[in-house]
């Protein structure tokens, strides 16, 4: 895969980081931090609970019946022009977000609930010129 683009620079559409293609990554930090001051010390600091998928399986969940048939039909289109590897990161993020979100993405793209593809979803890929994974 090729990264350079205009004159020899990253490709643009890898714009965020960490990123499994490779791409940009975050540049070093130049000088000293910057701390601003408005009338005292402002200071950054870790929150001490999160939760990165409860929103969104809470909005997944809340959604009327048809906007989340929608949802999952422009995640399956879209997941079956990817490549393996990035369909599973996703469908593990899916499972974190909601299990029933995940196993529809699943099964729309042709896969069993373990995640494993179908030789049609293998058929597919092959089709559209998209690599095949060592595990299909």
């Amino acid at each position: 895969m090729t990264y350079y683009v205009d004159a020899g620079g990253k490709n643009s559409h890898v714009n965020y980081e960490p990123s499994s293609l490779g791409g940009l990554t975050e540049a070093r930090q130049a000088g000293r931090p910057t701390s601003p001051s408005i009338s005292g010390r402002l200071t950054r600091s870790p929150i001490s609970r999160t939760n990165d998928y409860g929103q969104a399986g809470h909005r997944y969940r809340t959604m009327p019946d048809d906007e989340r048939d929608d949802l999952i039909l422009n995640f399956a289109t879209l997941f079956k022009q990817c490549e393996d590897h990035v369909v599973q990161r996703m469908l593990g993020h899916f499972e974190q977000v909601d299990a029933d979100l995940a196993r529809r993405v699943s099964e729309g793209l042709g896969m069993s609930s373990n995640g494993k593809g179908s030789g049609a979803m293998a058929a597919e890929h092959q089709m559209a010129g998209c690599p095949q994974s060592p595990e299909a």
